[in-house]
């Protein structure tokens, strides 16, 4: 996983990357390796319970109640300044409750990194590899 420098700690390249995400996983789903409907605990073994009905299109639409680490009341001053794997920030809401039953409202949230996992798991290569083989722009 590559990282960049920034306010004097690293911060990895996925952050900030919603948009190429989205776009990774919806090609995922036309060459028919996931479905929207998929639940991501098919993905992320280590889902909690009360993440057994959230789906990917709940990640990719900010529908899945998850709470945003970046709401933790640490974050500001702990968790902010250190270095975390995409997997270890999951962690960090996995054992929170839910904020909403997923798909019945919308919150933004930065959670949503449980897309890259996805792509990881589906695609077998670290995420920004997966950019580079699954074309951004259609060709005829």
């Amino acid at each position: 996983m590559g990282y960049s420098e920034r306010a004097g700690h690293t911060i990895p390249h996925w952050v900030g990357t919603k948009q190429f995400m989205a776009a990774a996983v919806l090609q995922l789903v036309e060459r028919g390796t996931l479905k929207l409907a998929d639940p991501i605990s098919q993905y992320y073994p280590d889902a909690p319970a009360s993440w057994q009905m959230i789906t990917i299109r709940h990640l990719l639409t900010h529908m899945s109640g998850i709470p945003s680490y970046t709401g933790l009341s640490d974050f500001p001053a702990k968790i902010s300044s250190i270095d975390l794997s995409p997997q270890e920030i999951i962690k960090l809401t996995r054992d929170q409750p839910l904020e909403f039953e997923p798909g019945t409202a919308y919150a933004y949230d930065n959670t949503g990194i449980l897309l890259g996992y996805v792509i990881e798991k589906v695609s077998a290569s670290a995420t920004l590899g997966t950019f580079k083989t699954i074309s951004l722009v259609r060709s005829e």
